[in-house]
């Protein structure tokens, strides 16, 4: 059975709906105030999965192979010059500027494009013998930088293309839970903390936006509106300072949650795409979906064939980024993609010449 991107979705809701209800209620013996919201979370998250899958069924979602095996904008033979020169600019701008320091400013811009290009020359490697030896390249990176998501998407990817060593695998899988826990000090050094932590920590702005008191100021058309049109605002943002206009439809709730709470939006870093949607209620469910589908079907327009493998990866950072974040990506693999095509052509060329 193929691990699609759409059943990466699921699993990614399922997860953060069940792991809080279980931490705070069964480990934690329900002592928390969260207890009851981690109850309608996981309510909730299980009817969205359940229209999401009916969705599916009725064939709303493009039933093609979301893994395709051409690898025609990138080759191997390439991608083994690029990933070097890659790695190293990667090492000095995670040490510079690592994720866990800080993610808004230049240096932070940078690292964050160096994460896409190493994902991209890596993929194509990953059907390679250096494949064992880029993992364990991405590893390090990960432990230097503090990102976690990056070599979570390079380790899925190359699980969802079968060239896989099971024990690799669970050893990766390890050594990403870890670092959460090596980040929070020796003391919570179990996989446990990993599990959970993620769980908890990762779907923190659910709790923060359901203790949002029900009088605030809240703009829900143009939050709406900035959600479902956040390609185009994303575009705009590459023209317009942020310092003069902020596109992110996360600001909305942001605002609320830092005025009412004295405390940033995720505090911990991460997101969970269901906290942009949970303060309409189940409502919201329906445009989350929405949401969700309407991504999904311009992503795939974007992307080209050759490009659509990696919609497994796009569909998980669609769970796990906010509108704002995922389409960066999304445009920065167009720009990226039609870069190294180009490349490709050019050197083709130089060798007939």
């Amino acid at each position: 059975m193929k691990l699609t991107g759409f059943k990466i979705s699921l699993l990614l809701i399922v997860f953060y709906g069940i792991t809080p209800f279980i931490y705070i209620n069964i480990y934690d013996y329900g002592k928390s105030e969260l207890s009851d919201f981690t109850l309608f979370q996981l309510k909730y998250s299980i009817i969205t999965v359940i229209f999401l899958y009916i969705i599916n069924k009725i064939r709303f979602l493009n039933k093609r192979n979301l893994v395709s095996n051409n690898n025609r904008w990138l080759s191997i033979n390439n991608a083994s010059k690029i990933y070097p020169i890659i790695f190293v600019s990667c090492l000095i701008s995670f040490f510079v500027n690592p994720w866990s320091q800080s993610r808004e400013g230049l240096f932070a811009s940078v690292s964050a494009l160096f994460r896409i290009l190493w994902i991209l020359v890596t993929i194509p490697l990953l059907k390679t013998k250096k494949s064992k030896f880029l993992l364990l390249l991405s590893v390090i990176l990960m432990f230097i930088d503090g990102s976690r998501t990056f070599v979570f998407v390079i380790f899925l990817y190359y699980l969802l293309n079968n060239y896989v060593n099971k024990i690799i695998i669970i050893v990766g899988f390890i050594l990403v839970l870890l670092s959460a826990s090596f980040r929070n000090g020796f003391y919570s050094f179990d996989l446990l903390y990993g599990i959970f932590g993620e769980g908890v920590n990762g779907s923190s702005g659910i709790f923060q936006v359901l203790m949002l008191p029900e009088n605030i100021s809240f703009p829900y058309i143009t939050h709406l509106v900035f959600t479902l049109f956040q390609p185009f605002f994303v575009l705009l943002s590459l023209l317009v300072p942020s310092s003069l206009i902020n596109f992110d439809s996360s600001q909305f709730i942001s605002v609320n949650v830092s005025n009412f709470f004295a405390e940033n939006y995720y505090p911990m870093g991460g997101f969970y795409i269901l906290s942009e949607f949970i303060y309409y209620g189940y409502f919201g469910i329906f445009l989350f979906i929405l949401y969700y589908f309407f991504s999904f079907r311009l992503t795939s327009l974007l992307l080209d064939n050759n490009f659509i493998k990696l919609s497994p990866v796009l569909l998980f950072m669609l769970i796990k980024s906010s509108p704002y974040t995922y389409w960066k990506w999304v445009i920065w693999f167009v720009i990226f993609q039609f870069i190294l095509k180009k490349i490709s052509i050019i050197i083709k060329y130089v060798k007939l010449a």
